[in-house]
């Protein structure tokens, strides 16, 4: 007799997308850099830009320079390479460079100044947050104004990274990583209130946790992603025919719900294996398989290189 199962939870569905995040090797802080000035942003990494005077320019191979603002907001959650700058032929600056400026004096007249983050696309380029928003997102202050939370967190910020008492550099790293959460958190609420754009520009995985046939069992997937789920279960949990259930969930997501998934599990994994110090078995139990070396063997086709590997060096491109 199959066994039912209850998610865990009954969770906000934004709630649930950012807390599933994964944002490997973050690394932030808060540059003034002189004019003139520009850095070339290498590709595989997550970048986040809050820019708090002043202005400067987005550059993308084949496109028009797009021009940032004081207030605006700007995320690249692709990985694309791409060149920031005050102007398109400034000299360019090393990025390892860009990354240690430190705002040591914020009264230059004009100087720009800019709260910023990276972190790892992930194994073989996957990332929840990559494939749940657009190559580019830059919302402006004009389109997202009152935003009070993100103020007092860049205040705050900016107050830490001036100050340097002990302790400052890990406030700031953990103070921009709730700066970006709520950047992301503003695109997607803008998206939902048809700002933006229509309604249509909601992600995939919005759409599919608020279906009302895939939306429940899509939720428990998450909630317990080692249950031994099967589209026969998730579809009598959907109370629907499991062909219907399979065409709505690829209709929605794109792909077969075990292939989906796989993928959410090998991303949990991959969250646990830099995270914590569970053992490589323990992980394939959490994300649901009965053995190390089925995991292994799946972690593997996935990722490219094996659970240890990816442990010990946080990508195969290391």
């Amino acid at each position: 007799m199959a066994v039912e199962f209850e998610p865990k939870n009954v969770e906000d569905p934004l709630s649930g997308l950012l807390s599933r995040f994964c944002l490997p090797d973050w690394s932030a802080g808060v540059a003034v850099p002189q004019s003139p000035w520009a850095i070339h942003s290498p590709p595989g990494l997550i970048a986040f830009y809050a820019i708090q005077s002043g202005q400067c320019q987005l550059i993308l191979p084949g496109q028009l320079p797009v021009v940032c603002h004081a207030g605006d907001q700007l995320l690249m959650t692709h990985g694309t390479a791409h060149q920031l700058c005050d102007e398109p032929d400034s000299p360019t600056m090393s990025f390892q460079e860009f990354r240690r400026l430190r705002p040591v004096s914020l009264n230059r007249p004009h100087a720009t100044v800019i709260i910023h983050g990276y972190c790892s696309v992930g194994p073989s380029g996957r990332n929840l947050l990559r494939d749940s928003l657009p190559a580019v997102v830059l919302l402006s202050q004009a389109s997202l104004p009152n935003n009070p939370i993100f103020e007092q967190l860049a205040a705050m910020i900016m107050n830490e990274a001036i100050s340097c008492r002990p302790g400052w550099q890990a406030c700031v790293e953990r103070s921009i990583q709730l700066a970006f959460v709520q950047t992301v958190r503003a695109y997607f609420c803008s998206a939902m209130n048809g700002q933006n754009g229509s309604r249509t520009t909601q992600t995939r995985y919005l759409r599919a946790v608020n279906d009302p046939q895939i939306g429940q069992p899509l939720r428990m997937m998450h909630a317990e992603p080692g249950k031994p789920w099967t589209v026969p279960l998730l579809a009598r949990q959907a109370r629907i025919s499991k062909s219907a259930f399979s065409e709505r969930f690829r209709e929605i997501l794109g792909q077969p719900p075990l292939q989906y998934l796989t993928e959410f599990r090998m991303q949990k994994a991959c969250e646990l294996l830099k995270e914590s110090d569970l053992s490589v078995k323990h992980i394939a139990n959490t994300v649901g398989y009965e053995s190390a070396s089925s995991f292994s063997n799946t972690f593997k086709r996935w990722v490219g290189c094996t659970p240890a590997d990816y442990r010990k060096n946080g990508s195969v491109d290391e």
